[in-house]
C-alpha cells in the first residue's frame, strides 16, 4: 500500500475513532467592533481582506499527495478549547491528478508532493469578532483535474451556519505586491451538525483562500459590519 493512501486510511480512522476530550467550553467572542465593508464593485476588496488574512495567527496542518495515488490529511485544532475533536481535513483522489505517470524506476519512487491547510487560531476568531470560517489551501493557485473535498468544523457561536462558500482571490501588481482581492462565490457547502459545533464540507478544483459566509457587498457606509448576518 501506498505512503499516501496509508495515510489518508489512518487518518479517516482516526477521525471515527477520535473520542471525547476533556476541556473547558467554547466562549463565544465579544462583538465589540465594526468591520469594513468594502466599497465600490461587491466582487472586490481591495487589499485590505488580503492584509487581514496575513495578520492572523493560523494553525497549520500538512499532507502529502503522491502521483497517481492521491493523499490528504486530517487535522485537529489544538486552540479551540473544545471537549470535541475540532476537525479539518482535505482529500485529494487519484482521479483529480490527471493520468498516473510511467511507472519509476525500481527503488527510486516519485516525491510526495507537500501542501497545507491553515484555519485561524481560536484566539485570532476572538480578537476578531464577525470572521467568517478561513481555509488556507496551499500552494496557492495548485490546481486539479477534479474536486478535492475539504472539510472543517465551524465556530459554534455563529448560530446558524450560511453555507455558501467562495474564495479570495489576490490580485499582484508587476512587482508581486497584492492590490485587490477578488471574491468569487463558487457554491454551497454541506453542514451537518456534529458535538464541537458544525460540520461544513465542500468541494473545490484549486488551492487558494476560502472562506464560507456571505461575500462582503459593497456599501456607501463603511460602518456596516461584514458578515453581520452570522452575528445576530
Amino acid at each position: 500500500m501506498s505512503r499516501a493512501t496509508s495515510l489518508v486510511l489512518l487518518s479517516t480512522a482516526l477521525v471515527f475513532a477520535a473520542g471525547c476530550q476533556e476541556g473547558p467550553t467554547i466562549q463565544e467572542p465579544d462583538i465589540t467592533e465594526l468591520r469594513v465593508k468594502p466599497i465600490g464593485d461587491p466582487h472586490h476588496g481591495g487589499s485590505d481582506h488580503h492584509e487581514l488574512l496575513e495578520s492572523l495567527e493560523y494553525e497549520e496542518f500538512m499532507g502529502w499527495i503522491e502521483p497517481g495515488v492521491g493523499g490528504g490529511l486530517v487535522g485537529y485544532s489544538e486552540t479551540w478549547p473544545s471537549r470535541h475533536p475540532v476537525i479539518f481535513s482535505i482529500l485529494v483522489p487519484q482521479e483529480a491528478l490527471g493520468e498516473p505517470p510511467p511507472d519509476p524506476p525500481p527503488g527510486d519512487p516519485p516525491p510526495l508532493i507537500e501542501f497545507s491547510l491553515r484555519v485561524p487560531t481560536y484566539d485570532s476568531y476572538m480578537e476578531h469578532p464577525g470572521l467568517p470560517l478561513i481555509l488556507r489551501l496551499q500552494p496557492e493557485g495548485e490546481r486539479f483535474l477534479a474536486p478535492i473535498k475539504v472539510t472543517a468544523t465551524y465556530m459554534p457561536w455563529a448560530g446558524d451556519p450560511p453555507n455558501v462558500f467562495w474564495n479570495a482571490e489576490p490580485v499582484y501588481d508587476e512587482y508581486g505586491e497584492v492590490i485587490d482581492v477578488l471574491f468569487n462565490e463558487y457554491g454551497n457547502a454541506t453542514v451537518s451538525p456534529i458535538p464541537a459545533g458544525w460540520q461544513i464540507s465542500f468541494e473545490v478544483d484549486h488551492f487558494s483562500d476560502w472562506e464560507v459566509g456571505d461575500i462582503p457587498e459593497a456599501s456607501d457606509d463603511p460602518y456596516i459590519e461584514m458578515w453581520d448576518d452570522q452575528n445576530r
